[in-house]
């Protein structure tokens, strides 16, 4: 289907340029004279841009659809890989998928995982030691009993939204670590929608109750820390010694 699109969508260039040709053979019957600017009817440049913007839509709902059909979730496919299926000359849904499914689809625990790992580890502060310059917390620095400490930032009254994605990240390789949950298969535990949902109150550094098996409580602060409580204190020694390994 997104091929029998992208035939009519590339088809719209010559189109135009027909039209265009057509349009100057009036102007020469209506006298316009040889020497005489004839302006073009369309504009086939920005048609070309338009074709350019449409095509890289279409490569992105193939490979959403391509993740979608073998359910593949929690894995971002690089910009490199965008720019290669751009780089053709053409559009093959079917090219793409097979693209997808052998460099993505086929370890795709393995690469969301990582992806996870690297967007979590955001949270992890940063401190100045002696000899060391700045360098991120070690574990051990993060936890205190079933307490592990974080890092969040904020912009203006809200947590920004790069803070979020990375707490959304946490939570499913809690999931991850915890439970033994496939990768891209995990799902949110629910911090992140409750601080969202503060933020419509302007509230968000506070404490918030959240009762599941893994987590007993979690606190914001105005300075950017972020404590999360654990039921049982191997818990956070276990996320801490996975957000800090190198």
């Amino acid at each position: 289907m997104l091929n029998k699109i992208w035939c009519k969508t590339k088809r719209l260039v010559a189109i135009a340029k027909e039209v265009n040709s057509e349009f100057k053979a009036l102007l020469d019957l209506a006298d316009w004279g040889k020497e005489e600017y004839k302006p073009d009817l369309l504009g086939v440049y920005a048609i070309e841009r338009m074709v350019t913007e449409a095509k890289g839509k279409l490569i992105k709902t193939a490979i959403d659809s391509a993740l979608k059909k073998h359910d593949v979730r929690n894995l971002k496919v690089p910009q490199e890989v965008w720019d290669r299926f751009d780089k053709m000359p053409g559009f093959s849904e079917k090219q793409i998928e097979a693209y997808i499914v052998k460099n993505f689809v086929a370890k795709a625990d393995e690469v969301a995982e990582e992806q996870l790992l690297k967007e979590a580890k955001r949270l992890v502060p940063w401190t100045w030691k002696e000899g060391e310059g700045t360098a991120p917390c070690k574990a051990e620095e993060l936890v205190q009993g079933s307490k592990l400490t974080l890092n969040v930032y904020w912009s203006y009254e809200s947590l920004n939204y790069d803070s979020i994605d990375r707490i959304r990240a946490l939570e499913k390789l809690m999931n991850v670590i915890i439970y033994g949950v496939p990768a891209s298969k995990a799902e949110t535990l629910g911090l992140a929608d409750l601080i969202n949902a503060a933020r419509e109150t302007g509230q968000q550094d506070r404490t918030y109750t959240w009762t599941n098996k893994l987590i007993e409580k979690f606190r914001i602060y105005k300075n950017g820390k972020f404590e999360i409580k654990f039921k049982k204190a191997r818990n956070a020694k276990r996320i801490a010694n996975v957000l800090t390994l190198k």
